[in-house]
């Protein structure tokens, strides 16, 4: 028997009820019956990886009546880093954001709600959490991601470093210096990928060479994102991970889920991610990214005003250009894993359900945007 399936066999009715009483806030209720399914758009299934999440639901006895209950349970594998809790790699860190109570009193942005956590067999934990559905659907209208944008600056202004900063040591350090590292070497297979079919019909020789060059570049920006002025990010708010819901209010919120590399960086970093995987997966059009991009950063502007920011508008566009350009040697090196592996790359095609050159064809029409992100980093440096 796998870990996944040891570790759901022990999902039973006596661990479901405490679940089902903090679903619906009723200490007497009941589960009568329920069951469970794989759930959600995670790309874990795009790239070939074990589900983690899944959708339990049933009814409970509530006095005389029969009520209706759902939560999504997420399995966290990750191990605990205790002697450096700090790292991006820690996965132990969203057990102990919600543990904290810092994910019930967030500003900007919402997480969902999370009704208990569960240890499991195979020594990782699970998530009980609130299911949050789409109010709009697979694919945002442009203005949804600009007030999102602004939502998640309202976040960021709203817990900038300072006396009152909160002061967890699991707080993640910028796991951007990290990644770079990791992938840096595979960004350098551009050198020898000249002939390469697919890499070819991907990066013009001009490309190959301004990403050559972001590799020298990219550790002395990395330097100055660290001297900014540091907030809580999320860190990964793409748009998989973000879900449009009217509140109680009536206005639109922004629910953001996975909250597993909440720690600090610079204002601006969070938008590096907002766009990510959109023209492959969430109906966003390549040509639509730049003016997107130029909207949402005003937008973000106008959030971090919202919290009382009067600071430095070329420091927070630094900020973002200078964390996009780093992400972009992460999607390089990974399209580059996949062009150079077959096997991979025919996994990829499988559980994605869109052929290779499909996406290929995508990120060439997307290249040109995110090197203007890496020249305009390049301009702002000095400033």
């Amino acid at each position: 028997m796998s870990d996944l399936q040891t570790d759901l066999a022990c999902i039973d009715a006596a661990a479901l009820m405490p679940i089902v009483r903090a679903v619906l806030n009723d200490p007497s209720a009941k589960n009568t019956d329920w069951r469970f399914h794989a759930y959600g758009h995670s790309l874990d299934d795009v790239y070939g990886l074990a589900g983690s999440i899944f959708r339990f639901a049933g009814t409970a006895q509530r006095g005389d009546r029969v009520t209706p209950w759902a939560a999504v349970f997420k399995i966290v594998r990750g191990a605990a880093t205790p002697d450096d809790p700090a790292s991006p790699d820690n996965g132990a860190r969203e057990r102990e954001a919600y543990r904290s109570g810092i994910l019930s009193t967030l500003s900007g942005v919402r997480a969902p709600r999370c009704y208990g956590v569960t240890s499991l067999p195979s020594g990782a934990y699970g998530l009980w959490l609130e299911e949050v559905v789409e109010d709009l659907g697979h694919q945002w209208p442009a203005e949804r991601y600009v007030l999102a944008a602004r939502h998640l600056a309202r976040f960021n202004g709203a817990s900038l470093a300072g006396p009152n900063a909160p002061a967890f040591d699991w707080l993640s350090r910028s796991p951007l210096r990290e990644v770079v590292r990791e992938m840096a070497a595979g960004v350098r297979r551009l050198n020898d990928a000249q002939d390469h079919a697919i890499v070819g019909a991907v990066f013009s020789p001009e490309a190959r060479a301004t990403l050559l060059e972001l590799l020298d570049r990219i550790e002395p920006w990395l330097d100055r994102l660290d001297q900014l002025p540091q907030a809580l990010c999320h860190w990964d708010a793409h748009r998989a991970n973000l879900i449009s819901r009217t509140g109680a209010n009536g206005e639109p919120e922004t629910v953001v889920l996975d909250w597993a590399a909440l720690g600090w960086g610079p204002l601006g970093a969070e938008l590096s991610k907002i766009l990510s995987q959109t023209v492959n997966f969430f109906g966003v059009t390549p040509e639509a990214l730049p003016a997107l991009d130029r909207a949402m950063f005003v937008a973000y502007l106008d959030g971090l005003r919202d919290t009382g920011w009067r600071g430095d508008e070329a420091a927070v566009r630094f900020g973002h250009t200078a964390a996009s350009s780093a992400r972009l040697i992460v999607r390089v090196a990974s399209a580059l894993d996949l062009a150079f592996n077959d096997r991979a790359r025919a996994a990829y095609e499988r559980s994605a359900g869109v052929p290779f050159a499909a996406i290929a064809a995508k990120f060439r029409a997307t290249l040109p945007y995110y090197l203007a992100l890496v020249d305009e980093a390049a301009r702002l440096e000095s400033v």
